[in-house]
């Protein structure tokens, strides 16, 4: 259960840095 959580985790932590690349390539 702990490793589910822990690639959880990781999975919205990408998300995040996906969406903030994506923000910064649109404001460049």
């Amino acid at each position: 259960m702990t490793s589910d959580s822990g690639t959880q985790a990781f999975l919205l932590k990408l998300c995040h840095a996906e969406s903030f690349r994506a923000r910064y390539l649109l404001f460049c």
